[in-house]
């Protein structure tokens, strides 16, 4: 801002005093004027964080403000077997993980070959077989970390996923995922957040069964998300 110099060497006492008095003003009021602009704009771009301002940014939020609403989120989506809205609360690394392991099991028989039928519907056969290939060339607690290269190939993954699913409740297979979707009562027993990260333990109750899951979530960039890697360590 220009700063603006007024020579007052020439005024009378009287005016000097009413030059002084007027320019005091004149500051107090723009001080007031700057505070007021400031909170405005701080409680604009607060109300912008907590609540999208129209239905296109309330599609496209990723995470949550806390880790109790990204894992309501990741619930609510999981019961509706919403996958789209399920991978805007999970961290990138959980969505590769879920999606390369699971293309992994199917396209190597472990869900039988209805399992082998979704991984050719969904993924080059190919590509996949070269990447099974330098999966096999990996110490074995290191495969798991060729999860984004499969998950980058597969198409339309929240579908895949979804009939993924489908196929272990009809194999009846045991699945983390499933016991979610299908529980009758899910609450949170407790919440441990340690930095950027967080512990959250869950009580599931399907009829006479009652259990407790246990997840993980991360911070990142100000908002929490579901770490499903998190609940395996």
């Amino acid at each position: 801002m220009r700063r603006i110099e007024v020579d007052t060497t020439l005024a009378s006492p009287g005016q000097r005093q009413r030059y002084v008095a007027k320019n005091l003003m004149t500051k107090l009021a723009l001080t007031t004027l700057f505070v007021i602009v400031v909170s405005i704009h701080a409680a604009a771009n607060a109300s912008a964080e907590e609540a999208p301002s129209s239905p296109k940014e309330v599609a496209s939020a990723r995470g949550a403000a806390t880790p109790e609403a990204a894992f309501s989120s990741f619930h609510a989506a999981v019961k509706k077997d919403d996958w789209e809205a399920a991978f805007k609360v999970l961290t990138d690394e959980s969505r590769d993980f879920l999606v390369g392991s699971l293309t992994m099991a199917t396209h190597l028989g472990m869900l039988g070959p209805d399992g082998a039928d979704l991984a050719k519907k969904h993924v080059d056969a190919e590509q996949l077989d070269l990447l099974v290939e330098e999966m096999k060339k990996l110490p074995r607690e290191k495969q798991p970390t060729i999860a984004p290269k499969v998950s980058a190939i597969v198409k339309k993954k929240a579908q895949f996923l979804s009939a993924v699913l489908k196929l272990f409740v009809e194999l009846k297979r045991e699945n983390w995922l499933n016991n979610l979707k299908q529980a009758k009562v899910v609450t949170l027993e407790s919440v441990t957040v340690k930095g950027d990260t967080a512990r959250i333990a869950i009580r599931m109750e399907e009829k006479d069964d009652v259990g407790i899951e246990h997840a993980g979530l991360k911070r990142v960039k100000g908002r929490w998300y579901v770490d499903y890697q998190g609940r395996l360590r």
